[in-house]
């Protein structure tokens, strides 16, 4: 078990056992990296704006790490939680890494992508992506204003957390 995963457990069981699990509208600190957490249920904007209002934005995936992070802090909960990865029009690309989604910083730079196999290619309006649990965290599209049930993680300032870790 090499060391990030190892203090990734560590963080698991102090979040399911001393603390009881995430409560809402609450912080966490994992090493030099803060989220904030908020419960849905809210559209991706609706996230998103939250988010903003707290000076972040949806927290991004863009590595196995933030996965793991992701997984952490919300394995606990069930139903589909939005991440910052949209597509505000045209179709997606298949060959691209990120299939035409941009990450909601204005960018498409990412090392790592997650997607479920079932990837749907429909042209649509808005689309957004999700994850849940019960898909073991693969990213789907959903249309953006669709409410996402679970909770969603704000990269933030350190000194915005209650709890660090």
């Amino acid at each position: 078990m090499n060391h990030v995963t190892g203090l990734l457990v560590g963080v698991l069981v102090f979040l399911t056992g001393a603390a009881g699990g995430i409560k809402p509208d609450s912080g966490y600190c994992i090493g030099n990296q803060c989220f904030m957490v908020f419960r849905g249920p809210c559209s991706f904007q609706s996230a998103q704006n939250e988010c903003k209002d707290q000076g972040g934005h949806l927290m991004t995936v863009r590595s196995s790490v933030s996965h793991d992070i992701l997984f952490i802090l919300l394995g606990n909960f069930t139903g589909k939680f939005w991440i910052g990865l949209h597509r505000l029009s045209g179709c997606p690309d298949d060959a691209a890494a990120l299939k035409g989604f941009q990450w909601v910083t204005d960018d498409a730079e990412s090392d790592f992508s997650n997607w479920l196999p079932a990837f749907d290619s429909s042209c649509s309006s808005h689309r957004c992506v999700s994850v849940s649990k019960e898909d073991d965290f693969k990213w789907i599209q959903d249309p953006c204003v669709e409410l996402a049930a679970g909770p969603f993680l704000c990269p933030c300032d350190h000194q915005q957390t209650s709890v660090e870790l």
